[in-house]
């Protein structure tokens, strides 16, 4: 059997600075915890050879045959316990938190901060410190299997109380972040209860939003809220927690959605379709929604029918055209309380083989005096070039060929007035995307 030198057994361990021959290169940086309380953290720590990394491996797999070392030859001097488990796990780099013998106990600014929050027991911890050495851990999603940076050696798993002996794996905490728990939506009439974790020697003070009110007592580890009124929005649960032990307050808040969905967007897509023509209909999601139904027009022209060919159940469909003539796309959004909200648009369905009608000027009245009149646009619904937001070039001209009133417009109605005209025949003229459209006007 290879023997190991007691200097290459002692350096494993998290609770001794990294050995002499990595000091030299290492640089001091900063990292934050999740409530944004700095830490001390050295990187570019100069690493090991893989000929070490690989006695590291042989050394855990043959004193520790019930731990699993984590992707073989992990050992590494770039990370340790401290970063792996408070740090690295959250989605930080690779860093030492504990670098040198004085700095041990850096880690525990994670949750003198309230970052994590100590728990009175195993269940349901995310973080474990061995407090009696200097150690850190996760746990899995079992239950009593950890994970964790063994110093400078690899990462393994292992069971809560199985590992070097100079972690006195004996003497745990175990701390989570804290969450408030509960449904997201909260029905009226109706009641949901929210909770947070068993944490140690805390007190908890519940607070809602003016839409919500607490039933009962505010100061325990669950209470029970119910809407204020039948409106539609935005709640919030809030709860301050007191870490006796540091002297801590912090609060934690959850969004709640209070009763039926609320659409802010009406339905995006085509108008104007001709029969088989795909098209997509879409909406901004409504806020409070659990699901999503679309309806569209019915009925079949030849081998063509209405159908949603994807997406149903969703925000966005896509749909294929049938029979001619104009229906409502719609959409409508629910969540598990009373009530809903739609919305639609409608969609005219056009024969490509019809002719398509003028645009055509109804005045009223006509004859007029003085042409004080008021002009209605009719556009066929078969012509989108008429159908867009372009501005339109409304111009009334007389017998000579002067023209008395243009006016850009965009809508479909159009007041004249003040004009004073003397009697005779006018030329009411439309133009649009250059098309032409006139009708004669009479003034008495």
């Amino acid at each position: 059997m290879k023997k190991y030198s007691n200097a290459l057994i002692v350096i494993m361990f998290c609770l001794l600075f990294i050995n002499s021959r990595t000091l030299l290169g290492q640089s001091q940086v900063t990292r934050y915890t999740p409530v944004g309380s700095s830490v001390r953290a050295y990187n570019q720590i100069p690493e090991m050879t893989s000929g070490d990394k690989a006695d590291w491996s042989n050394y855990v797999s043959i004193n520790y045959p019930q731990a699993t070392e984590l992707n073989p030859n992990s050992a590494t001097r770039s990370y340790n316990c401290h970063a792996y488990a408070w740090h690295v796990t959250q989605g930080g780099d690779k860093v030492w938190i504990g670098y040198y013998q004085s700095q041990q106990g850096d880690e525990d600014i994670y949750w003198t901060d309230g970052s994590y929050i100590r728990l009175n027991s195993e269940s349901g911890a995310d973080k474990i410190s061995y407090y009696q050495d200097n150690h850190s851990a996760i746990q899995t999603s079992t239950q009593g299997i950890y994970k964790s940076k063994w110093g400078e050696g690899p990462l393994m798993q292992h069971s809560r109380d199985y590992g070097p002996v100079d972690y006195y794996m004996a003497y745990r905490y175990y701390y989570d972040s804290p969450i408030v728990t509960g449904d997201d939506k909260v029905c009226y009439p109706g009641s949901k209860t929210f909770s947070i974790q068993d944490f140690y020697n805390v007190t908890y003070v519940w607070t809602t939003s003016s839409n919500l009110q607490i039933n009962g007592p505010n100061t325990g580890r669950t209470i029970s809220v119910s809407p204020t009124s039948s409106a539609s929005g935005i709640g919030l649960v809030s709860l301050s927690i007191t870490i006796l032990d540091y002297d801590k307050t912090i609060i934690v808040t959850k969004s709640v959605w209070i009763g039926k969905p609320s659409f802010t967007s009406s339905v995006n897509g085509p108008s104007q379709l001709t029969p088989g023509l795909s098209a997509v209909y879409s909406i901004t999601p409504a806020a409070g929604a659990s699901s999503y139904s679309w309806q569209i027009p019915s009925g079949c022209y030849y081998n063509y029918c209405w159908h949603i060919t994807s997406g149903q159940g969703t925000t966005a469909i896509s749909v294929q055209a049938g029979a001619i003539g104009s229906g409502a796309v719609q959409v409508t959004a629910s969540n598990a309380c009373p009530g809903n909200d739609s919305r639609y648009m409608y969609v005219n369905v056009q024969d490509p083989q019809a002719p398509c009608d003028p645009l055509t000027l109804s005045i009223s009245p006509n004859p007029s005096v003085g042409g004080d009149v008021v002009i209605d646009v009719i556009k066929p619904p078969c012509d989108p070039t008429l159908l867009s937001s372009e501005p339109a070039t409304l111009s009334v001209i007389d017998n000579m060929g002067t023209v008395v009133y243009s006016k850009k417009h965009t809508g479909n109605k159009v007041a004249i007035s003040g004009l004073n005209l003397i009697q005779g025949v006018y030329h009411v003229v439309y133009i649009q995307n250059n098309k032409r459209f006139e009708k004669s006007m009479i003034v008495q």
